[in-house]
């Protein structure tokens, strides 16, 4: 799996998503959800690969967008950083506008590629919580 997400995500094998979608699509439609939530990349990253790889996994599936990645100049991609250095993140996410009413109330399913620590996951979820979600449970590719 490591190598496979080096030659997808980071030298940008798009073609790679349909190695998985399949699968995907089959999990995500065990699950009982109202909303399919892709974690999102920063817009730096977004523009250096071309794509979000999460959403090439899933593309085949309904999906809304909630959430976006705050980036800053200290921004580094998770990739680079250590363990430790992933358990300290700060918040990460914001919810795009006009969001908190779509999520209110609703059973949502978060989506990753990798979970390494569950830092990612965890903050997503966070932030849905404090929008009135019901529940939010989550899947990822990899871990």
């Amino acid at each position: 799996m490591k190598e496979f997400m080096k030659q997808y995500k980071f030298n940008g094998d798009y073609q790679l998503r349909s190695v998985f979608k399949t699968e995907m699509k089959l999990a995500i439609k065990m699950i009982n959800f109202d909303l399919v939530v892709p974690i999102p990349i920063t817009p730096s990253t977004g523009n250096q690969r071309g794509f979000n790889q999460v959403e090439g996994i899933i593309e085949d599936c309904e999906y809304t967008q909630l959430l976006r990645t705050i980036e800053t100049d200290k921004t580094e991609p998770q990739s680079h950083k250590t363990r430790q250095e992933r358990l300290e993140l700060q918040q990460p996410f914001e919810l795009l506008d006009a969001m908190k009413e779509t999520v209110f109330e609703k059973t949502v399913l978060l989506v990753d590629d990798v979970y390494t620590t569950g830092t990612t996951l965890y903050h997503a979820a966070n932030l849905l919580k404090t929008c009135g979600t019901k529940k939010i449970s989550s899947l990822t590719l990899a871990r």
